[in-house]
């Protein structure tokens, strides 16, 4: 029965759209404000979502690109869970205002994950709210919101 679940199509199966993000993100402690792209189902239930974010505050500036597979569980009309991960590459604008101190910049890889639930709204558009945990310097983990298209 299982593997049956697992093989029908989901509540959002179909769909694929550009969307934006928005959020907080921890350590550094971050407004973050960005874009993807749904590509769809790429394999049954699982979907690619590339995106790109910007992150201010806390004296850091991040930039950051992405891309998480995220498997889609079974869901209804009303909500649809889904868990995943993927590889998130940025660069960090450290500000020290120590004197004697300069900015510092740096390229940073790391592994997250990510958990999420997504919401149908009217006229094909789904709003989304999401967990992510990073595994480096990125962000420690961070709470995201947004509305695909």
């Amino acid at each position: 029965m299982i593997a049956a679940l697992s093989l029908a199509p989901g509540a959002f199966a179909a769909e694929d759209g550009w969307g934006v993000r928005f959020g907080f993100g921890d350590d550094p402690d971050q407004g973050i404000v960005g874009g993807q792209y749904d590509l769809g189902e790429v394999a049954p239930r699982v979907h690619v979502v590339p995106l790109v974010e910007v992150g201010f505050g806390d004296d850091h500036t991040v930039l950051s690109f992405a891309g998480f597979a995220l498997y889609h569980f079974k869901g209804n009309e009303k909500i649809n869970p889904y868990a995943g991960g993927g590889i998130e590459a940025g660069l960090i604008d450290r500000d020290d205002d120590l004197p004697g101190n300069g900015d510092d910049e740096d390229f940073e890889i790391q592994v997250d994950f990510v958990g999420g639930l997504r919401f149908p709204m009217k006229s094909d558009r789904e709003f989304f709210i999401e967990l992510i945990i990073g595994t480096g310097d990125l962000h420690d983990a961070q709470i995201m919101g947004g509305i695909r298209f």
